[in-house]
């Protein structure tokens, strides 16, 4: 089962991977791990691709993450299960204010920062900001494009919609994987 799970920073993206992984046995990638550096550089988009392409012919994976936008359309193209949380902007700008605020000078288990994040927050909101005016847009029309394949598609607006939406998403995640 391939998993891919979307959405702005601060959604909760990783947490709920890990949460997935641990639940049905299926290993994890957290893209901000093999794109970025503690330095807080990133990697070449070539070098991403060529990870992410020893990652994704694999039976089962659950990939959480943004990562280079170039490369969203083919997870999603190889994706069994998208989940895609769309949450509200000032929302995800207040939690990765949080996030921030906590693992600031301190390492985060998702992240390779272990330095002043606070210093750096404004780059997080700019981040935020261009994904959700930009990218989460066009991201939309993508997952349109799916809508009617054999794809489960899951988007929730909030918290509270995924922790009700929750026991749906592996319902069908496990009826999947008994046919196959």
């Amino acid at each position: 089962m391939k998993i891919l799970i979307i959405g702005n920073g601060g959604t909760g993206k990783s947490t709920l991977a890990q949460k997935m992984g641990a639940e049905l046995n299926i290993p994890i990638t957290y893209l901000d791990l093999i794109m970025w550096d503690k330095n807080w550089d990133r990697l070449p988009e070539r070098e991403f691709i060529k990870r992410l392409d020893k990652i994704t012919p694999a039976k089962d994976w659950i990939i959480e993450g943004w990562g280079y936008h170039s490369t969203l359309a083919q997870r999603i193209e190889k994706a069994d299960v998208i989940i895609y949380l769309q949450y509200p902007l000032e929302f995800c700008l207040k939690s990765v204010l949080e996030r921030n605020k906590k693992y600031n000078n301190k390492k985060n288990p998702f992240d390779p920062f272990e330095d002043d994040r606070l210093s750096n927050q404004p780059l997080f909101e700019e981040a935020i900001r261009t994904m959700h005016k930009d990218y989460e847009p066009e991201l939309r029309k993508w997952l349109s494009q799916w809508e009617y394949s054999l794809k489960k598609i899951f988007v929730f607006k909030s918290r509270a919609e995924l922790e009700k939406g929750y026991a749906a998403i592996l319902e069908a995640i496990n009826k999947s994987r008994q046919k196959t």
